[in-house]
């Protein structure tokens, strides 16, 4: 533990010299593009009050929500390269918004520089409300068939839309979606009622199930997870299609240079690797990340190539 700590803050002061803007008193802001609560803002939260005790410097999380994160990252591409204004987003923002959106105010690929992963997310989680009728996915799949003028689902994000698209082809599940600002919101939606499901991440969806408001009936992926052994994955369903890869990433604004995402992405490193951070990671249903710098730009090219090909296929529509 003191070697960690003692390397966090040997990070911090190579970094203060490749950045000189950054004085014992400034203040790096992570901005998030997304409300309060979900899992990019709580994920965020964890790194950066780790990097605040590691460095004796504030790190402070300023949300930005609105457009799937793209607010936010209009904010940082326009930010100076100093340091101190980071992006802390989800795929919506980057390898989502390159393949999809055919007219961005910036450009995810070239106006961003991806610094480090900081969060992985599992499988998603299908819910309903514990008063559903449908107690499987296969019972859900026909009330929605039976009654597609009820059925719906919050689509908060192009991350969650395209995988309930996805499995909505696949199952030949009746919905239409219904647009939400975040995840937290969406849950609400479900709860009282107005949104049939919610396709969404651990954090948000599993201290619902375990507390019995809603009732899981299906995760993404090849297998089952062990938070919710008796619920069936899309894989042994035969939908092996729908499946999920979300990140929360940190990325620097335009003409920060190579060397200073270097040193951000060794300060992030160095704090997802203390056991204290992975435990309060792991809490909110993420795995620490691991990808930095080029070779998480090499992950996001290929992301952005599977994901055209995707809505393609699916013949989605984003405006």
């Amino acid at each position: 533990m003191k070697k960690l700590k003692k390397t966090l803050q040997c990070l911090a002061l190579l970094f203060a010299a490749a950045v000189p803007a950054l004085a014992q008193d400034s203040t790096t802001r992570f901005i998030v593009g997304y409300a309060p609560g979900g899992g990019n803002d709580l994920s965020a939260r964890i790194v950066a009050e780790a990097l605040g005790k590691a460095t004796g410097r504030p790190f402070i999380v300023e949300n930005k929500p609105g457009a799937s994160g793209q607010l936010a990252a209009e904010f940082v591409v326009r930010a100076k390269p100093d340091g101190l204004t980071l992006l802390a987003t989800g795929n919506s923002a980057v390898s989502m918004a390159a393949a999809i959106y055919p007219k961005l105010s910036y450009d995810p690929i070239k106006d961003l520089v991806p610094v480090a992963v900081i969060a992985d997310y599992p499988q998603l989680v299908l819910i309903v409300a514990a008063d559903h009728p449908a107690k499987t996915f296969a019972e859900f799949v026909s009330w929605t068939k039976a009654n597609p003028e009820k059925s719906n689902y919050a689509a908060v994000a192009p991350a969650y839309t395209i995988p309930t698209e996805q499995l909505k082809l696949a199952a030949g599940l009746e919905a239409q979606a219904v647009s939400y600002k975040s995840s937290s919101e969406a849950l609400v939606g479900v709860l009282n009622g107005q949104i049939s499901f919610l396709l969404g991440d651990h954090n948000t969806t599993l201290p619902t199930v375990e507390s019995g408001q809603t009732r899981a009936l299906l995760v993404t992926g090849v297998d089952r997870i062990a938070a919710l052994p008796d619920v069936q994955s899309a894989g042994e369903l035969g939908y092996t299609q729908v499946k999920s890869s979300l990140w929360t990433g940190i990325f620097a604004p335009p003409g920060t240079t190579a060397e200073q995402a270097r040193e951000i992405a060794g300060l992030i490193t160095a704090a997802l690797n203390e056991a204290g951070v992975r435990q309060k990671l792991h809490q909110i249903g993420v795995e620490p990340g691991r990808l930095v710098t080029g070779q998480f730009g090499t992950q996001i090219a290929t992301e952005v190539e599977s994901l055209r090909a995707v809505v393609k296929a699916a013949g989605l529509k984003f405006e």
